[in-house]
């Protein structure tokens, strides 16, 4: 696998999507479970647009998750029909908690989405971003891979490893 940067870079945002929306349904604040909604809908969107660079697609300046998998399918990425399923809500949790914070959210519904997009981000994610790591501790010396901030791995898989 050739490991690319920009993927690289939308995996690990999406990974720190899903962490901070599982804080978020865990924590005490009045708004945790539109905050966990919001973060959770911006994951499947960066799992998404990962899926498309790494089939040479420039990403659409999007946040409609159908429309983003649809693209996919035309790439012929398959998509699991539970993603597909939550697509709708997705959207609906970007669109409206972007600027409404008093619409109504199920938390049950927000729990399940995180369910499926933690499953998603297992599948892809995670080995995509093993890779990178492996490909990453091959280019750059030991002793300077130890004590990288998350940020600072990113920062060094986009420029490391970018195509463009």
């Amino acid at each position: 696998m050739t490991v690319n940067g920009e993927v690289a870079f939308y995996y690990t945002q999406a990974r720190s999507y899903i962490t901070q929306a599982s804080l978020a349904i865990a924590s005490d604040d009045h708004y945790r479970v539109e905050r966990t909604a919001g973060n959770i809908s911006q994951a499947a969107e960066f799992i998404l647009k990962a899926m498309l660079i790494n089939k040479g697609i420039k990403p659409p300046q999007t946040h409609k998750h159908e429309f983003l998998m649809n693209e996919c399918g035309k790439a012929g990425i398959k998509i699991p029909k539970t993603f597909r399923s939550i697509s709708p809500i997705l959207y609906e949790y970007e669109s409206s908690l972007r600027y409404d914070f008093d619409c109504e959210v199920d938390e049950q519904e927000v729990k399940d989405c995180i369910k499926i997009i933690e499953n998603i981000y297992e599948s892809v994610g995670i080995p995509y971003i093993h890779e990178a790591y492996i490909t990453l501790s091959r280019t750059v010396p030991r002793d300077k891979l130890q004590g990288l901030s998350k940020t600072t791995a990113v920062a060094k898989f986009r420029k490391i490893f970018s195509t463009t």
